[in-house]
């Protein structure tokens, strides 16, 4: 069994104030979630929960900060590109912000 280091997961989150909507349809969530195995394979991180919610996402991630930011920052940029192609809005998560706790 693995032993995990209490201080290397982090709460990872974006507002869910600053948009109406991320996720629109069923579709957009299948592939928000197809996006975390990517970005979970970019970063180097472990990914232990997440939530998708319409405007906002959560993730308890465990690895080094600057990894955690890079699965957000990756994750926003995807969706972003995903939200582009899908609805035609650019930049539409440009300045989301995210927390690391």
């Amino acid at each position: 069994m693995e032993h995990y280091d209490r201080s290397g997961f982090f709460h990872v989150c974006t507002d869910g104030t600053v948009l109406p909507w991320m996720f629109k349809d069923q579709q957009d969530f299948i592939a928000g979630i197809n996006r975390i195995g990517i970005c979970k394979i970019i970063s180097g991180v472990h990914v232990f929960v997440f939530t998708l919610m319409d405007n906002h996402v959560h993730f308890l991630l465990y690895g080094e900060i600057t990894r955690c930011k890079v699965f957000i920052n990756r994750y926003k940029t995807l969706t972003g590109k995903w939200i582009s192609h899908k609805y035609g809005i650019r930049q539409h998560l440009k300045d989301l912000p995210a927390s690391i706790i």
